[in-house]
């Protein structure tokens, strides 16, 4: 494999990831609302027979059986509150992470369309990305070295994955600048 190709693939495998990373936030923030939304009438209809289970315990006299329901349907009802209570804070946390996560995708699109193309992949259905990411300037078929532009080159040094330039752009923007 040549540097050209090694660094775009360590681009667009950074960029996957934090593709993947903005996606998940998104779906797991549509997951916790769903199951908040189901916890909620679990937590109403727990609720509702407990003041019900207390209200048969109070019309009767002392009944070992009456008094068990009434502490089952009290022990559900909290602890569907406290369910609930814990999935709010969950889907709080995720809601305030989004946007840094959000924003680290985006600032690493912007870095790498200076130098990428980033192309809407029409395969996508069959499980893979919705994209793909390909060198703005293009080589022409069987060359050996294929230089990048002086201005790409500099972007290319730019995207830094994990606080580094990856080894391959390093050596691809390296052999650009030997013109």
């Amino acid at each position: 494999m040549n540097a050209r190709e090694g660094c775009r693939q360590a681009i667009a495998g950074a960029y996957l990831a934090a593709y993947d990373e903005h996606e998940r936030a998104i779906n797991y923030i549509v997951t916790l609302k769903e199951q908040t939304t189901a916890l909620k009438a679990a937590s109403i209809k727990a609720q509702t027979q407990a003041k019900t289970a207390a209200a048969a315990l109070a019309t009767h006299s002392y009944d070992v059986e009456t008094a068990r329901r009434n502490d089952d349907a009290a022990s559900a009802a909290r602890v569907m509150e406290s369910q609930l209570k814990e999935y709010r804070t969950l889907l709080d946390e995720a809601q305030r992470r989004v946007p840094e996560v959000a924003a680290r995708e985006k600032k690493m699109r912007d870095q790498i369309v200076k130098v990428f193309n980033i192309e809407r992949a029409d395969d996508a259905t069959k499980g893979g990305y919705p994209f793909r990411l390909n060198y703005r300037s293009t080589c022409p078929k069987y060359r050996a070295l294929c230089p990048l532009p002086e201005k790409e080159r500099e972007h290319l040094i730019e995207i830094k994955i994990d606080g580094a330039v990856p080894e391959e752009c390093q050596k691809y923007a390296g052999q650009s600048k030997l013109k």
